[in-house]
């Protein structure tokens, strides 16, 4: 198989050659990984066999995409799913369960509750793991026997399954379980999950656990659990921590309702780090990040993209931000002023109360987003685009807004009037 390329796997597909797409399961990287994609669009039952075998490869992309292609094929699969449960192979039914959970087909829960006898430890936990897939209350019992379980890996799976199930009758043994090395990390979690104030004092008393997975499952536990008592311990622990941990402890701590810790020094100078090191490495994408009171000012970020990240009061002042995509973030007070803008994006963005006084914002796409209170003063926004920007209370005096598409569609024209938007001030005459 190692002549077989991806565009022979491109051919395989449209041709609908699932023998020849099976072959190509263990070929290299590239190859594997086109020929899991393709076998999950063809859905065919007859792959679903190979397909099981292939989420035990030793490459981690293929055993995913093998997962993924089996998600696809869906119901269709579940037949042959149920069959592979009783395989002489402990590895074919362990990877048959999780396959058949992730299906969300219900029709193998008999089947999959007698696993949970199975000789193999690995089998009865990816049977509990497929079980509690299924949020069915009636399998509460199951999984409270199970986290008693001689093996870890079943009573940690016993623990998050509880948690999916959302049954609050799980509280108590959930909390006798924090004591469980095999068990604690999924019972902080899934306590957590349930949302019962019980929890708070046993994750309280694990905050500082010598197990760094159990204090980590605490912390974003208590964050879950919305408990204000825990601000002040938390609060406490904060300069004793690694990097990695404080910046945790400082998100739970927002969560809570304190988002001034967000301001620790240490973490927005490690954010402002990573950012620079991971740009000038190639990368691009820093969205869906929790970047409040970052310091980017004066950089040179062209290109890169921080959708729906959190930028409150992130200081961007003379940063080069030319093509980037802000759509969808939150840059709530942030300065922006002076930064190059041209060609950026900010679809949906929250730019309230935000300064970009002096900013160049030439060609831009703001559409939908709010500008309420923001500070425009002589920013340059020629020809970009405002439709349905909020523009209540912001400052727009000598500001370009030459060729500008208005809130409410129109194009912009000398002289014109922008207060029937809220807006304060006037453009420059251009």
């Amino acid at each position: 198989m190692s002549q077989v390329t991806v565009e022979d796997v491109t051919r395989f597909k449209s041709e609908h050659r699932v023998v020849e797409l099976v072959d190509a399961l263990h070929g290299d990287y590239s190859v594997g990984n086109a020929a899991v994609e393709a076998l999950g669009e063809l859905c065919d039952p007859s792959s679903v066999v190979p397909l099981v075998d292939a989420m035990a490869d030793d490459e981690w992309s293929v055993r995913y995409r093998a997962q993924e292609a089996l998600e696809r094929i869906g119901t269709s699969a579940v037949g042959e799913l149920m069959e592979l449960l009783h395989s002489k192979h402990p590895d074919r039914r362990a990877n048959a369960a999780q396959a058949l959970g992730e299906t969300g087909d219900t029709t193998g829960k008999a089947s999959l509750t007698e696993l949970l006898n199975d000789e193999h430890a690995h089998v009865r936990s990816k049977a509990v793991e497929a079980l509690g897939r299924m949020a069915d209350p009636q399998l509460f019992e199951l999984f409270v026997k199970a986290l008693a379980d001689e093996s870890d890996e079943v009573r940690s799976e016993a623990a998050h399954a509880l948690g999916r199930a959302g049954d609050g009758r799980a509280v108590e043994p959930l909390i006798g379980r924090l004591i469980d090395p095999g068990a604690r990390i999924g019972a902080a979690s899934s306590l957590g999950i349930l949302g019962d104030t019980r929890a708070i004092e046993p994750l309280l008393d694990n905050i500082r656990h010598e197990e760094h997975g159990l204090n980590r499952a605490a912390i974003v536990a208590l964050g879950k659990l919305g408990a204000s008592e825990a601000v002040e311990p938390l609060a406490a622990l904060l300069p004793e921590l690694e990097l990695k941990d404080a910046e945790l402890v400082a998100d739970t701590l927002q969560a809570l309702g304190q988002p001034e810790y967000q301001a620790d020094p240490r973490i927005t100078a490690a954010k402002t780090k990573d950012i620079k090191e991971r740009y000038a490495d190639g990368e691009r994408w820093f969205g869906e990040r929790n970047l409040v009171s970052i310091d980017l000012s004066g950089l040179g970020l062209a290109g890169a993209i921080f959708r729906e990240s959190d930028l409150s009061r992130a200081i961007l002042k003379g940063t080069a931000l030319g093509t980037a995509k802000f759509n969808e973030a939150n840059l709530t007070g942030a300065d922006l002023s002076r930064a190059t803008l041209q060609m950026a994006e900010f679809r949906g963005a929250n730019l309230a109360g935000a300064d970009l006084s002096w900013t160049t914002i030439t060609t831009a796409d703001l559409e939908g987003a709010d500008l309420s209170n923001a500070n425009l003063t002589s920013a340059s926004l020629f020809r970009s685009n405002l439709h349905g920007v909020t523009l209540t209370g912001a400052n727009v005096s000598m500001a370009d807004f030459g060729g500008v598409t208005l809130p409410d569609g129109s194009t912009y024209e000398a002289g014109m009037d922008l207060s029937r938007f809220g807006a304060v001030g006037q453009p420059a005459r251009l």
